[in-house]
């Protein structure tokens, strides 16, 4: 645990987005876009899907971000891109219900 700490210390938070497709009825996706301006290859990135957290890290130290969402998500099934031109990473989970909802 304390090495994670130092490796994730220097690091910034990149800008991000989280929104739901469709935008309204019931959300099927639980979309992620993330801004990783310097990174050039995916190759640097270190994605962990959760059930209803998501958590990235650019090596070496440049990005760290750890959010948790109010969805529960397919972990298995999402997918990710990094689109090299404008360097961005978008994540597509499928949602499987909300994590505030009591079944």
């Amino acid at each position: 645990m304390f090495l994670r700490e130092i490796s994730t210390a220097c690091a910034k938070r990149p800008e991000f987005s989280l929104f739901v497709e469709p935008p309204s009825g019931h959300p099927e996706y639980l979309v992620a876009e993330i801004k990783l301006p310097g990174v050039s290859s995916s190759r640097s990135l270190v994605l962990d899907v959760g059930e209803d957290q998501l958590v990235l890290t650019a090596l070496p130290s440049l990005y760290h971000l750890d959010v948790f969402h109010a969805f529960f998500v397919n972990q298995e099934n999402s997918v990710a891109q990094y689109n090299k031109s404008t360097q961005v990473l978008t994540v597509t989970m499928p949602v499987v219900s909300s994590a505030s909802s009591s079944y």
